[in-house]
């Protein structure tokens, strides 16, 4: 995807996450986590939280990639609890609990801000909810656009994924006629665009953003319009 633009058509499209393994040091059994989310605030800062299942035997949670910071242990009630901190903050070990914890901490330089484009290349083994933004409506998850309408983020099984989205980006409609059928394209950017083209028989849009030349044609989006 060109890291200058968002191109979307209004199209909602699955993401199918394949999990690759990765290394970690193992000290205890891993942890049953209930929970993992992930809130991400519109200035790219990131707050983690993992739900631990109650256990009776110290276990194991590696933390998400990262600079880790304010490592905090709770039980339900939220009060801290005691913890000991594996490797240079890569895990956590939770101590025995009859109720769960709540493991909580802040993660910096994951996000990178380019051209407006925020992007994540994330890779955590265990299904992951991410809170964006309240600005962010659309995403982009390995590359697919993810329209998240009311919702407030999505859920990752697995988890691997490029995570992209722009916060209050312009926006331009325009119609398309194909044969007996209308289209409506929406182009999102940071500057708005120019000279709007559609060919038809090379099924292609071209358009422009003060000066540069944008083409899209035989894509899946294409082709997916068109046949």
């Amino acid at each position: 995807m060109d890291s200058k633009i968002f191109a979307i058509l209004v199209i909602i499209s699955l993401v199918t996450v394949i999990p690759t393994a990765y290394a970690q040091v193992t000290i205890a059994d891993k942890a049953n986590q209930k929970l993992v989310e992930v809130r991400i605030d519109s200035e790219g800062n990131v707050h983690v939280i993992h739900v631990i299942d109650n256990a009776n035997t110290p276990k194991q949670v590696d933390l998400i990639p990262g600079t880790v910071s304010n490592i905090l242990v709770t039980d339900e009630q939220g009060d801290e609890k005691q913890l000991s901190i594996i490797g240079d903050n890569n895990a956590v070990l939770i101590m025995p609990s009859n109720e769960d914890s709540i493991l909580q901490y802040e993660l910096d330089n994951v996000i990178t801000e380019i051209d407006s484009i925020w992007t994540w290349d994330f890779l955590y083994l265990e299904s992951t909810t991410f809170v964006l933004p309240e600005e962010v409506d659309l995403l982009f998850a390995n590359e697919r656009p993810v329209f998240l309408d009311d919702k407030k983020g999505i859920a990752c099984h697995g988890c691997q994924m490029l995570l992209e989205y722009s916060i209050n980006e312009s926006r331009s409609y325009e119609n398309v006629k194909w044969e007996d059928k209308e289209f409506q394209v929406e182009i999102r950017n940071q500057k708005g665009i120019d000279k709007f083209i559609f060919d038809q028989p090379s099924k292609s849009i071209a358009f422009e953003i003060f000066g540069e030349e944008f083409n899209l044609t035989n894509t899946s989006i294409m082709e997916h319009m068109f046949g």
